[in-house]
């Protein structure tokens, strides 16, 4: 992958390879905002309804912050498929024997840190990854049942890192 930073955009320059992962990523986000909250699995349903834990807080008020946090987030589905929706656009000329430029506006940056975020997440809950598991060997990760899952949960935080490194950067 290759970054172009461009004064109001920035470009991601995939090798296929990496654009396959970024299109599927963005594929199962669709999915996943689409759906409606009681037809996720019940791993997918505990994301996006959040917990809240604060023993000074007596229930009623956890009750009603809870309420108050589960809203907020299913507002953020609806608007985050908004933006997947129209990244998805740029993929509908993509050649898989080419590299491929992705292509967002500065301003939409925290967006994709925070949508590659819920699917590294998702992928977490839906597979049972644990903090342990994320310190693998990878010459020996592909004897793991997790595997595929924890290859994109590692590409999508190599995609974050070179975002929030670009960022820094700012172009004559």
């Amino acid at each position: 992958m290759k970054i172009e930073i461009h004064k109001e955009a920035i470009s991601l320059h995939l090798h296929r390879s990496e654009a396959i992962w970024l299109l599927n990523t963005f594929r199962c986000l669709q999915q996943s905002y689409e759906t409606p909250i009681e037809r996720l699995t019940d791993q997918e349903r505990s994301y996006w309804k959040g917990s809240l834990l604060d023993p000074h807080a007596s229930s009623s008020q956890l009750k009603n912050e809870s309420e108050a946090l589960e809203l907020e987030r299913l507002i953020w589905k609806g608007d985050r498929l908004k933006i997947v929706n129209r990244w998805l656009d740029q993929f509908n000329d993509f050649n898989p024997k080419q590299e491929f430029e992705f292509k967002f506006l500065k301003e939409e940056a925290d967006a994709l840190l925070q949508i590659t975020n819920d699917r590294r997440l998702l992928l977490a809950a839906n597979h049972q990854i644990r903090e342990e598991d994320m310190h693998h060997d990878l010459e020996k990760l592909h004897q793991n049942p997790k595997a595929e899952a924890l290859f994109e949960i590692d590409f999508l935080a190599f995609v974050q890192s070179a975002v929030i490194h670009s960022l820094e950067y700012e172009p004559e």
